[in-house]
């Protein structure tokens, strides 16, 4: 909004949509049409980069994915998802000795046992590193997944390559097969070990599931002819993918900040270390108030299940006064692969925001409803106040277009001082760290948003009996204090997992 106000001075439109509507009439109509159009040409930049992403969905723009289906309508009905889910069973010989862990076992089983293994499952990990790619035949072309030239669209959600650019990137690497370079345009997956190609034939109803090449067999790879049109490609990845975005810096915890000059990202084990690097008045502060809030996302038309929908988090006061942090749980890679777009940013509608800019490439592949990540984004809200004027701008309260809406009926619902006595930017990512190790898999009713909230509030605040915001959240709801206190035993599951 500040490179428009720049660009044309004359106008007082301050707020202009991706739609192209304007809520303060211009100086002239000529202001309007240059804000309109440089609007349009940035949502046709952002799509041409993510060809399957929904901006616009149900009269609103660039919800979050956690919102509902933020992938393209143009998604084949038979995609399944690019990483298997826990019910995983279309290739047999490929989840071979990946028991079934469900929510249940990964939430409650592991969070509050002391005697249980502290890092992530074996069984959970071994899923967690495999990827599924879609291989079509060289002259396969439908404008639905192919450019006018051809080539396949970038950034599929199940990603998709041809079979000649699928065998021309494969190198061999100690008697395996790998592909090297980033899959279907996604930075974050790449150094691929093939373990083999299967396709899936239906007939009369029943599906059965062929095997072209196995890495086990030793044989040479087909040629592409040879590789028939819907061929899966079943991959995986590095095993310390399991259990970070790097392999220096294990956890599923990022924290975004603009405070402090640059925009950054820090993330996993490692933002420990760079956290006590900042100057100390910010590194030595300490939490002093926190605040749980809930709102809805707007859409044109809510459904039952809308108006049951609330997302909640936290926001954190620090000693200094100088911001505020805001904490939540969501889908894994949600806002990596959605372009780094987010409510909590004023960025938010640009075609590259500043997360995005920080964020390195590791972030950057198709999001998993199924796994969680925690986010921490320092906002520039110094107070309670200060905050739920930011949710106030941008919800239903103010007669904003409902395509400039982020939050509907947003609250503060709940507030309390943080009574730990030591509760540091490193402490605080640390409790976060240890919650993320335990808490992997992501449940609509187990484990989610609100269940976090709760977690966390009740942790930093000794609060007892607290519950999740929502009534359906609240009915299995168990508190897990103690995920925020023990360190996950990363080198231990590396060391055990090291020959995969």
């Amino acid at each position: 909004l500040a490179q428009v106000s720049r660009c044309f001075p004359s106008c007082t439109v301050v707020s202009p949509c991706l739609c192209g509507r304007v809520r303060k009439r211009p100086h002239s109509m000529a202001d309007a049409a240059l804000v309109q159009e440089d609007c349009q040409q940035s949502v046709k930049d952002f799509a041409s980069e993510h060809p399957y992403l929904r901006l616009e969905r149900r009269g609103s723009w660039c919800l979050p994915p956690e919102a509902g289906n933020a992938n393209s309508d143009d998604e084949d009905d038979d995609l399944s998802a690019s990483q298997p889910t826990d019910q995983e069973a279309a290739d047999p010989e490929a989840h071979a000795g990946s028991a079934s862990m469900g929510a249940a076992a990964a939430v409650a089983g592991s969070t509050d046992s002391a005697s249980a293994s502290l890092g992530p499952g074996t069984a959970l990990a071994s899923r967690e590193t495999q990827w599924h790619v879609k291989v079509f035949a060289d002259d396969y072309f439908d404008k639905r997944h192919c450019t006018e030239s051809g080539e396949l669209k970038a950034r599929r959600p199940t990603p998709h390559i041809k079979a000649s650019k699928l065998l021309a990137g494969l190198k061999k690497v100690e008697g395996s097969w790998v592909f090297e370079q980033p899959i279907n345009g996604w930075p974050g997956i790449t150094n691929l070990v093939l373990r083999s190609l299967t396709h899936c034939k239906k007939t009369f109803g029943f599906s059965q599931v062929t095997h072209i090449w196995r890495a086990q067999d030793g044989n040479e790879l087909p040629k592409a002819s040879e590789i028939p049109h819907g061929t899966r490609a079943n991959f995986h990845a590095p095993v310390w993918t399991a259990v970070g975005w790097a392999p220096h810096s294990f956890g599923f915890v990022w924290w975004f900040s603009d405070r402090h000059g640059a925009p950054r990202v820090h993330f996993g084990e490692h933002m420990l270390k760079q956290l006590e690097a900042d100057p100390c008045d910010i590194a030595f502060a300490h939490a002093t108030e926190l605040h749980t809030f809930a709102h809805r996302y707007p859409v044109e038309k809510e459904t039952m299940q809308d108006r049951q929908t609330w997302h909640t988090g936290v926001l954190i006061e620090w000693s200094h006064g100088r911001f505020t942090t805001l904490i939540e749980l969501a889908w894994r890679n949600g806002c990596g692969g959605y372009g780094g777009k987010s409510n909590w940013c004023e960025d938010k509608l640009s075609k590259e925001t500043a997360i995005a800019a920080a964020m390195g490439p590791a972030f950057v592949k198709p999001w998993n409803e199924h796994r969680t990540e925690i986010r921490m984004i320092d906002m520039p809200s110094k107070n309670k106040a200060e905050f739920e004027a930011y949710l106030n701008k941008y919800s239903n309260k103010v007669g904003l277009p409902l395509c400039e809406q982020r939050f509907v009926d947003p609250e503060v619902y709940a507030s309390g001082r943080v009574r730990l006595r030591r509760c540091t930017s490193v402490d605080l990512a640390g409790f976060l760290l240890n919650y993320a190790s335990r808490v992997l898999v992501y449940d609509k009713f187990l484990a989610n948003c609100q269940t976090f909230a709760a977690d966390l509030f009740g942790f930093l605040s000794g609060t007892p009996g607290i519950k999740p915001y929502g009534e359906i959240s609240q009915l299995r709801y168990k508190q897990h204090s103690r995920a925020f206190m023990y360190t996950a035993d990363y080198s231990k599951y590396v060391a055990t997992n090291d020959s995969t």
